[in-house]
């Protein structure tokens, strides 16, 4: 039986674990609760620096399940004529496979 808090895949007895994959696989919630701080005032606050920019691509690195990745997608912007690659990277395949079925139009590797 595998834990299904995903606390228990990352740190252990005060060590970092780092057991990305398995955590991402058998986790009973979100990890990190990823789709309610991708909108935390922290998020905002990465948001509001990123608008007062144009950028041709970004890449999230770290996406986990791609909650972040897909407000990038979507409140960066670009001129009328600029097109915008965003790309999210994580090392769990798991969490990108997951990311991938939940944000098709958004690019993400493992």
């Amino acid at each position: 039986m595998h834990p299904q808090d995903y606390h228990d895949y990352v740190f252990k007895d005060g060590k970092l674990l780092g057991e990305f994959e398995e955590m991402y696989s058998h986790s009973r919630e979100i990890p990190w609760h990823q789709d309610k701080t991708s909108y935390y005032v922290f998020s905002e606050i990465d948001i509001a620096i990123l608008k007062q920019y144009t950028y041709g691509s970004i890449c999230d690195i770290g996406c986990g399940l791609g909650f972040f990745t897909s407000r990038l997608a979507k409140e960066l912007n670009p001129p009328e004529g600029v097109s915008l690659r965003v790309t999210g990277i994580d090392i769990s395949s798991t969490a990108v496979k997951k990311a991938s079925l939940q944000f098709p139009e958004i690019r993400f590797l493992s």
